[in-house]
């Protein structure tokens, strides 16, 4: 499911803001991307999101505005001390060979960053680590309100596509009889054309063993308990996603089994119908969480 929280906390004389983006996924995967002084708090913030979310692909940012001493993080001046004597000594034995009349600078050494580097130190904060884990929780809320808002849209579309489904069951049961009917009567007029008298029990037989073979009764009872099991799903608290995906699956299974019982081509109509909303049904599933 998609969603959006941004939420914003003022700490010293800075700010940190903590910025939240959700798109669809088949299951949850979290990406946070914190600076230097948060680091040490990514596995509380996962699990913050992940007591929250259950499916999708979550993406999080944190930004810290204001001097770093107030946000606790010193820079530091770094000097790899080992290598400035290589550099020294290779320099003089160079400069041994007479072919290099040069004399060494500060800046030589002080702008190059193998030797010289600013390394940030982060110390203990509480401040800002509270800061932190409140907009960290203003922000997941408002990623899960917007979340929750399209959730209810999704909901309201897949009754619409339940009770299509509903329908077509309807039209299948109505039309089971009369398939059965052109059955019996396409028959009696190919055994009249071969015989000038209808043998009516071989006739009954007949009619009697396609019946059984076409028989899409317990199909279509396991479909009406399958529609009514997504309604019960769909009023259900918590993730129900995969529960939804499943019971899909199931009913796609018995769409098939109707098809290719039902060799009519009235029904193979509405079987292609069905199919086609249980298509719908499948792709709004895997955004719902």
């Amino acid at each position: 499911m998609t969603g959006y929280g941004f939420a914003e906390e003022k700490v010293a004389d800075g700010r940190i803001s903590v910025e939240m983006k959700s798109v669809n996924h088949r299951f949850l995967d979290v990406h946070i991307h914190l600076p230097v002084a948060l680091s040490s708090r990514e596995e509380e913030a996962r699990t913050m999101v992940n007591e929250k979310v259950q499916r999708g692909k979550v993406d999080i940012t944190v930004t810290l505005t204001g001097s770093p001493s107030s946000l606790g993080v010193e820079k530091r001046l770094h000097i790899d001390w080992h290598l400035l004597r290589q550099y020294v000594q290779a320099a003089e034995q160079m400069q041994a060979f007479g072919a290099f009349d040069g004399q060494l600078s500060l800046n030589d050494f002080l702008f190059n960053e193998q030797i010289v580097s600013i390394q940030e130190e982060t110390g203990e904060a509480p401040a800002v680590h509270q800061a932190f884990l409140k907009a960290m929780q203003n922000a997941c809320d408002r990623l899960m309100e917007m979340r929750s808002k399209e959730g209810r849209l999704l909901s309201r579309e897949l009754e619409n596509y339940l009770q299509h489904i509903s329908e077509c069951l309807g039209t299948l049961e109505a039309r089971v009889p009369e398939m059965q009917s052109r059955y019996r009567q396409k028959l009696e007029e190919k055994m009249t054309a071969m015989v000038e008298t209808v043998d009516e029990e071989r006739l009954l037989t007949e009619v009697a063993v396609f019946a059984d073979k076409s028989d899409i009764s317990e199909e279509l009872a396991r479909m009406h308990a399958h529609v009514k099991q997504c309604r019960e799903t769909l009023d259900e608290p918590g993730a129900i996603g995969r529960k939804l995906d499943f019971i899909t699956q199931e009913m796609n299974r018995e769409v098939n089994t109707i098809g290719s019982k039902g060799n009519d081509q009235s029904l193979s109509k509405v079987v292609v119908e069905m199919k086609s909303i249980l298509e719908k049904v499948k792709e709004q599933v895997q955004n719902i969480e």
